[in-house]
């Protein structure tokens, strides 16, 4: 038979809350194949949710009942009736909670099943300690505990002695709360009940804790969140987190305080569980109060480093957990959380609204404590106590009743000495605030006033300023005569300046000069290179073609001479061909007006073409050249400044490259650019030609070395490879070390795509 002790403190089915129990049991309800057993499986659904979804506790427990009505199972209606009244109790709607409680209590009596009789008594009177209502929470919980010390089941004894030193707690009676849940834990551990030890070893470290004992009050409540999050209790570990930050702000550490109940705060809203989202943001804005008052500076950054901060940022919270304990009709928690908010206002010097905050607390402290209350509670008590015996012996039932009145007269006593007190202090606090508020009225008063002073200093002032006008009259000539003077200064500080910009001018004229002959210096030192290089190297082919048919025609060569002399001559001759194309080319781009023609280019089909036309030049050293860029590359640039630029890089590699070496040309694309690389593993370049190359502002020929085999260059190449990439506006640059061979590496934009 399926039980549900709801008891505040702790309930049977506190070991099956959490996720892993919920995917536990949708493992075996996969299994099921009866009504019956799945009417269980739905009850325990309903009890593991309290704890993770209450929401969706209620549609499983629903199902339940509904199942079992339609089978008539009903003796699984008592534990599914108390499963739905657990999910309402933590959503914070203790009326229908205590409904469905008593649903359960009605069935179980008819059933003669005094467990789950106990449960639902345990349940109700856990429902009326969250409404404020003490002594119909202790009514119902001695009757659950005589129920369950009937039947000798000592889970629900444990349940009920845990949730009377509940009651005890929230009266204040600290003494004997602490000897309930002492007494509740020592039956829990002798159980081994995991969550029974959580439960009532957190609420003994909370009695520690306001005992100011916080070494034990932390000790008992960081052994109870340890157990909480074995088990996955979100409502035992909201209630851990709210006194480890208890006890931060006892100690003065308030952010760590705040850092707990927000903690605290994030579980409760994602349970649901409206209450404990009041109790953590009424304590959050108690944190904020108490930084705000405290002499150190505050621990927090931003808006809340400020006194001003805090006070705005605590009304904020105290007025959210005013709305939402409203909404769910706490009493209790209405007046402590007025009180809290009369004294935010009265440090943020709203005193007016700081006594109308303290008459809504007293109001509803008054609700909520009374003096037949607390009477009530301990005749209660004491007939438990009493009333137990009365069957066997009838002279201990008369004991029990001069014990009473006693009780009673001395209880009522007490509560009238402490009603005075409360009484005298009220008187005092609300005459404190209404000498606030009168403070304040004549605050504001004192404030109109001296707004009707200023006006007359106005009115005087302007009277005065009439009186002066005439003198002001005179004033204004001599302001006239400097004003004309300040124009004569500004007019000559102008002119000192037309003649200071005048002189700039003139001598930024005279560095653009300066630059544009040495520009010219330049161009003539090119000049006489490419006429040294026309003369030179141009001359050379030419002297050795004629003398090579001066040979033929004298027929005074053989064969073999007459081959070996073709292949020097035809080297001779590629390389005047070369010359002159790099010439041409460079006086091309060195003429006013020359632009590229940009236009979407294939890189493969460009360095195909340039390669196969290299073959040769590159076979007769046994060099392999490798195009490893893949079709579909394309550029913008034009198409014979771009053929001429992989020419001069290819034909440069296969220039410095030994016997038998291998050039590798490559592509990458990256943030809409293309970059092309030649790179070969032959002599290299001196770190100065690479420096000079890579500096974009060096426009000037570099000067060549010979090949491998002796191949002669003029320096062109490189530069004219420079100024083309700059007119297609891109990038090139090298990466070289000597005998290790060199990197060339260009950059261009990718076409669009059409």
């Amino acid at each position: 038979m399926l039980l549900l002790l709801c008891g505040i403190t702790v309930s049977i089915h506190a070991q099956k809350r959490g996720q892993a129990r919920i995917d536990s049991l949708l493992t075996v309800l996969s299994t099921i194949n009866t009504d019956t057993a799945r009417v269980k499986i739905f009850t325990d659904f309903s009890a593991a949710y309290a704890d993770v979804n209450p929401s969706k506790g209620i549609e499983y427990g629903q199902q339940a009942v509904a199942l079992a009505e339609k089978i008539n199972f009903t003796t699984a209606l008592p534990g599914a009736y108390g499963a739905i009244g657990l999910n309402f109790k933590i959503k914070a709607d203790y009326n229908a909670s205590i409904d469905y409680y008593n649903r359960s209590i009605a069935v179980a009596e008819k059933l003669n099943d005094k467990k789950n009789i106990a449960a639902g008594l345990l349940g109700i009177g856990a429902a009326y300690l969250l409404q404020g209502a003490y002594p119909k929470s202790l009514e119902y919980n001695l009757r659950g505990l005589k129920q369950n010390e009937d039947i000798g089941y000592k889970p629900g004894m444990a349940a009920a002695i845990g949730n009377i030193g509940n009651v005890y707690s929230y009266l204040i009676d600290y003494d004997k709360a602490l000897e309930y849940y002492e007494r509740a834990l020592h039956l829990q551990e002798e159980l081994g009940n995991k969550s029974g030890i959580a439960a009532n070893s957190g609420n003994a470290g909370y009695i520690y804790l306001y005992q100011k004992n916080y070494d034990k009050a932390l000790q008992y409540i960081n052994r109870a969140l340890q157990i909480n999050e074995q088990l996955g209790s979100n409502n035992g570990i909201i209630g851990n987190l709210q006194g480890v930050g208890r006890i931060y702000v006892a100690q003065h550490n308030y952010l760590k305080a705040v850092e707990s109940f927000e903690r605290s705060l994030a579980v409760a809203e994602k349970l649901g569980n409206k209450i404990s989202i009041a109790q953590n943001l009424l304590t959050i804005a108690e944190v904020y109060l108490a930084a705000a008052k405290d002499s150190v500076p505050s621990p927090f950054t931003g808006e809340l480093s400020t006194r001003k901060g805090l006070l705005a940022k605590a009304l904020a919270n105290a007025n959210r957990t005013i709305a939402l304990r409203t909404e769910i009709k706490d009493m209790n928690g209405l007046n402590f959380a007025y009180d809290t908010k009369s004294e935010i206002e009265l440090a943020s010097g709203d005193a007016v609204a700081a006594l109308a905050s303290y008459k809504e607390h007293m109001r509803y402290r008054d609700s909520v404590f009374n003096t037949e209350k607390t009477t009530e509670i301990k005749r209660r008590e004491l007939q438990y106590e009493f009333g137990k015996r009365e069957d066997s012996i009838r002279y201990r039932q008369e004991l029990t009743n001069i014990k009473l009145e006693q009780q009673e007269l001395l209880s009522k006593q007490q509560q009238q000495q402490i009603q005075l007190v409360n009484k005298e202090k009220d008187l005092q606090r609300l005459s404190y605030l209404q000498k606030q508020a009168q403070l304040q009225s004549e605050k504001e008063l004192q404030g109109s006033l001296l707004e009707k002073n200023k006006l007359q200093s106005k009115l005087s002032k302007d009277a005065s300023d009439k009186e002066i006008a005439q003198q002001k009259l005179q004033i204004s000539f001599d302001e006239k005569v400097k004003l004309y003077l300040g124009l004569a200064v500004v007019l000559i500080l102008l002119i000192a300046f037309i003649v200071y910009t005048n002189q700039r001018k003139t001598k930024k004229l005279n560095r653009i000069i300066s630059k544009q002959k040495e520009e010219l210096e330049e161009l003539g030192n090119v000049k006489d290179r490419i006429f040294s290089v026309v003369s030179h190297d141009m001359r050379t082919p030419v002297n050795t073609l004629i003398s090579f048919i001066d040979i033929i025609e004298e027929d005074a060569i053989s064969i073999d001479k007459l081959q070996q002399y073709s292949g020097e001559l035809k080297n001779q001759l590629t390389h005047t061909s070369v010359l002159m194309e790099n010439l041409l080319n460079w006086a091309s781009s060195q003429m006013r007006g020359f632009t590229p023609q940009m236009e979407k280019t294939d890189v493969k089909e460009i360095i195909d073409t340039t390669v196969a036309v290299l073959q040769q030049q590159a076979a007769y050293k046994n060099t392999h050249i490798i195009n490893h860029v893949p079709a579909d590359v394309w550029v913008e640039a034009d198409k014979n400044m771009l053929a001429l630029v992989i020419r001069n890089l290819v034909s440069n590699a296969i220039k410095f490259t030994h016997a038998n070496g291998k050039i590798e040309i490559n592509s990458s694309a990256k943030n809409n650019k293309i970059q092309l690389t030649v790179a070969d593993n032959g002599t290299g370049m001196p770190q100065s030609k690479v420096d000079s190359f890579n500096d974009a502002g060096y426009l000037h020929s570099i000067a060549s070395k010979r090949g491998t085999q002796g191949e002669t260059g003029t320096g062109l190449g490189l530069m004219l490879c420079k100024t083309f990439i700059a007119l297609m506006k891109g990038k090139i640059s090298v990466e070289s070390k000597e005998e290790a061979g060199s990197v060339f590496t260009v950059v261009l934009s990718k076409a669009a795509e059409e």
